[in-house]
């Protein structure tokens, strides 16, 4: 909404604030943070920073755009691939790709084909399944519009605070609960 794009989300750069206890019934509602906005520019103005001849460090959330060096890539665009990566993990527990060396994975990134995550985790519901791959598209325009999109996708997906009890073990195990 601010037209603020990240640049580099990864799992480390993300958290709920401090002092807020994440429980069953507050779920939905607590804020997730987003830190390290060193990176972060006015999608207007976004060029992709190089760091010993690549975007970032960290080569397994970056969009293949990034790696393609193009300057017209669209932040939000990469940052909702970085988010589907990080989706990915959290639901299968193992990254959508596997490459071991930096030079595998950036490869992975450039052309390999995302397996989906039912094949990891069968119970994963389709709905789930479709989104989180439209988010690894290798293709931007593939990807939802925005974060805001993808918000409101997810909230037609995801369990309320009341559906839980009737959630697969699957999923209350993820969430922790019992």
């Amino acid at each position: 909404r601010q037209g603020i794009g990240h640049g580099n989300l990864k799992p480390s750069n993300l958290f709920f604030a401090s002092g807020v206890e994440i429980t069953e019934e507050n779920l939905l509602e607590a804020p997730p943070c987003i830190n390290d906005l060193g990176l972060a520019r006015p999608i207007l103005e976004s060029r992709l920073p190089a760091k010993m001849g690549l975007p970032w460090p960290a080569p397994h959330y970056l969009a293949p755009e990034q790696l393609q060096r193009q300057t017209d890539a669209h932040p939000a665009a990469c940052d909702l691939y970085a988010l589907g990566v990080i989706w990915y993990e959290l639901l299968t527990c193992r990254s959508p790709l596997k490459g071991v060396t930096r030079d595998e994975v950036l490869a992975q990134v450039r052309t390999a084909q995302i397996v989906g995550p039912r094949q990891h985790v069968p119970e994963i519901p389709e709905a789930i399944e479709s989104l989180l791959l439209q988010l690894l598209s290798k293709k931007p325009q593939d990807r939802p519009a925005s974060a805001y999109e993808f918000a409101e996708r997810c909230r037609t997906l995801l369990p309320t605070p009341a559906d839980v009890s009737a959630q697969p073990a699957w999923w209350k195990q993820w969430l922790r609960w019992k």
